[in-house]
């Protein structure tokens, strides 16, 4: 198909059909499994190297652990499996959506879940003893980790949306 001025019309591939190379969300993809890893496992081991918020016991499950670092672990999991697996456009901004969301989540699920708690946070609170120890716990388990999925995530959006876009072809003589 041809354009008014005779040059090929970009729409020759549809745009959500348009194949993509697997390399194309393979860093980003096993980078975001490993956060997600990191982050649904760190509040059950981290307890027994002292790098835990309460309930200070490792593989203790509360709510608060599944809503708030379970499920955005999931989310994050899975969005980096598609990513790393994508080869259309779709699958890869889907799976780019659904671990930006989990890497929002582990950022503002903790400050969200004081509206059903009715004050403290359901997270519990960090058990190191110095400032500087609750700070690198909170990093650890919230904000540093939400906001670096949530940037790798953002990456991986912009790679696939121009990575979907068809090559012009050059007119033939």
């Amino acid at each position: 198909m041809t354009t008014a001025g005779g040059h090929p019309s970009h729409s020759a591939i549809p745009f959500r059909r348009a194949r993509i190379p697997v390399s194309r969300g393979l860093l980003s993809g096993g980078l975001l499994m490993l956060l997600g890893i990191w982050g649904g496992l760190v509040p059950f081991v981290g307890p027994k190297f002292g790098y835990a918020y309460t309930p200070d016991t490792g593989w203790t499950w509360t709510w608060g652990r599944f809503w708030l670092e379970v499920i955005p672990a999931i989310a994050v999991v899975l969005g980096g499996l598609g990513l790393a697996r994508a080869r259309t456009h779709t699958t890869g901004m889907v799976s780019g959506w659904l671990a930006s969301v989990g890497g929002a989540w582990f950022i503002l699920g903790p400050v969200l879940s004081t509206l059903w708690t009715g004050g403290p946070s359901a997270a519990g609170d960090p058990v190191s003893a110095t400032t500087a120890g609750r700070v690198l716990q909170e990093i650890g388990f919230f904000s540093g980790l939400g906001v670096v999925v949530l940037f790798l995530g953002a990456v991986a959006l912009g790679r696939f949306a121009v990575a979907a876009q068809p090559k012009p072809r050059e007119p033939r003589a």
